[in-house]
């Protein structure tokens, strides 16, 4: 395993195209490797008895398949490098070798393992570090490693989503290309009703229909020739396929065959593997290894949060989260306790957005109406002052010379209960009396904070090691009283952005791009 190495700040989210590869400079790879040569004297790493040796060898067969992880084999001269290994050039072959074997090992596990592009998650809790190492640091974990080949298998580990994008990378490449075959555009199809392009859904979808009335003819132009019968006909076992499809992929499940959905299905093997790729980068700048024992990952764009503990089945939770506006960031932090009954802290600039221009329309009875109140500051215990004693423009509500928040209870916007990872963002989990939002298939709608569709559930989740229950949480809202109950450990929080998201067999749901950021991304992995 890679010695502890010093954090580096992760820059937060923004719409801006992430910087192209921040690769170390050339004067740090090449002290290092000289220093690396130097050291090791008559012993080199990648020589042994005058040849390339065996790990040699398996760097190179690396570099050669780094596709696998998405990464270019031309970036490390993979076909120089394999070709000079069996082939002796001049009289200074072995030191050339060496350094150009030990710089490309330096390059190749900075890209698998720690991304091409910058980190763009903000690590928000000092106890969950991502680390990148130095170039020195890489080549004397590798020269420290029992076995180099598991050494490097550890490496390209990077932690579980990843492996399974990668799975999924192979299965897309591996795929016949007929499973590619373009459904032609044209009108709505509803269940029941019959179209030529019927037969090239189910060729998409993988839909068998046991009849022999050419139900699964796959070629296009004789589907477009033919409109009617049977073969034609969106039966249910097709409806049902395109439901889950439809599900899977974060669009409405009304087994309708529109243009949303034809627009999704008719992705490019290439798009598709554009899009794993982007993927695969935004898994590596997660935490490596397991992620946690117990643990909360948030995908944004699949309004969905998924609840992982060992050697338990992984649980779903609905949820909503921040508008195009007011984007829920990328973070990894921690959940410390939960908040039940809470006061809603309305930050500065929506008081200032939002509440002073009721205030100034309506006057102060706006407050009252929301049951809302005026502090000094955001301790529970604070007194309200006057609406009345405070100038209720924005540039006050800014600065901030008063704050607003909101009383619990039944209008209260972060429901019963909240879930809290203190950090500079004001970023936290929380129930919504706003229900409805959940029977929405898009569910961008916050600003920023996420909304959990069963908050009791998942607190009864969190807590299921400390004998706290649905039950007893809901007899701790009942008293209406405003409490904090502590996680005796706290469970990391990941909240972020896959727009491809992979089951364990590999299979991947693409989900709709609500933030715009694909294009950045694969752009400037091309670009490095």
């Amino acid at each position: 395993m890679l010695a502890a190495l010093p954090p580096v700040q992760a820059a937060a989210a923004d719409d801006t195209p992430p910087a192209t590869r921040s690769s170390y400079s050339d004067s740090a790879v090449d002290q290092a490797v000289a220093r690396f040569i130097q050291t090791r004297g008559d012993k080199p790493f990648w020589i042994v008895d005058g040849a390339p040796g065996k790990n040699a060898r398996r760097l190179v067969q690396l570099l050669q398949h780094a596709d696998q992880d998405g990464l270019d084999p031309q970036w490390y001269n993979a076909a120089d490098l394999a070709h000079r290994i069996d082939h002796v050039s001049d009289l200074d072959w072995e030191r050339k070798l060496e350094t150009d074997l030990s710089r490309a090992l330096i390059d190749y596990v900075r890209d698998v393992r720690w991304g091409v592009v910058k980190n763009r998650m903000d690590y928000t809790d000092d106890n969950i570090d991502w680390h990148v190492p130095s170039p020195a640091t890489i080549l004397a974990s590798a020269a420290a490693a029992p076995d180099f080949v598991e050494w490097m298998h550890q490496i390209r580990g990077v932690n579980p989503l990843y492996r399974r994008l990668r799975l999924a990378l192979a299965q897309i490449r591996a795929a016949p290309d007929d499973a590619y075959t373009t459904i032609p555009s044209g009108d709505l199809v509803h269940p029941g009703e019959s179209d030529s392009r019927i037969p090239v859904l189910r060729k998409r979808l993988g839909v068998t229909v046991a009849d022999n009335s050419g139900a699964n003819t796959p070629d296009p132009q004789q589907a477009q020739a033919n409109n009617s019968g049977p073969g034609n006909t969106l039966d249910p076992q097709t409806v049902q396929a395109l439901k889950n499809f439809q599900r899977a992929h974060g669009l409405s499940a009304d087994g309708v065959l529109g243009p949303g959905t034809l627009a999704m299905l008719n992705q490019s093997r290439d798009a598709q593997i554009d899009l794993v790729r982007a993927n695969m980068e935004r898994a590596r700048w997660l935490p490596h290894g397991a992620l946690g024992a117990k643990f909360v990952l948030v995908n944004i764009p699949q309004y969905e949060v998924h609840m992982y503990q060992r050697g338990k089945e992984p649980q779903l939770i609905k949820a909503v989260v921040g508008e195009a506006g007011k984007q829920t960031p990328l973070m990894v932090d921690r959940i410390e306790y939960a908040e039940v009954n809470p006061y809603w802290n309305l930050p500065p600039d929506i008081t200032a957005k939002e509440i002073v221009p009721e205030v100034q329309s309506h006057g102060v009875g706006y407050l009252r109406s929301k049951d809302m109140e005026v502090v000094r500051d955001f301790n529970p215990d604070t007194k309200p002052i006057s609406p009345g004693s405070v100038s209720w423009t924005k540039a006050a509500a800014l600065t901030p010379k008063f704050l607003v928040r909101q009383r619990p209870g039944k209008q209260n916007a972060l429901g019963q209960i909240k879930f809290m990872f203190p950090n500079p963002n004001a970023i936290y989990l929380h129930d919504t009396p706003a229900d409805s939002l959940f029977s929405r298939s898009a569910r961008d709608d916050s600003h920023g904070c996420v909304r959990l569709g069963r908050p009791l559930d998942f607190a009864a989740w969190l807590f299921d090691g400390q004998g706290i229950d649905k039950t007893k949480f809901q007899k701790l809202i009942a008293t209406g009283k405003h409490q904090n109950v502590g996680l005796n450990g706290a469970v990391p929080v990941y909240l972020g952005y896959f727009t491809a998201w992979p089951d364990d067999k590999g299979n991947v749901a693409f989900q709709k791009d609500v933030y715009e950021r694909d294009s950045g991304l694969i752009a400037a992995i091309k670009k490095s």
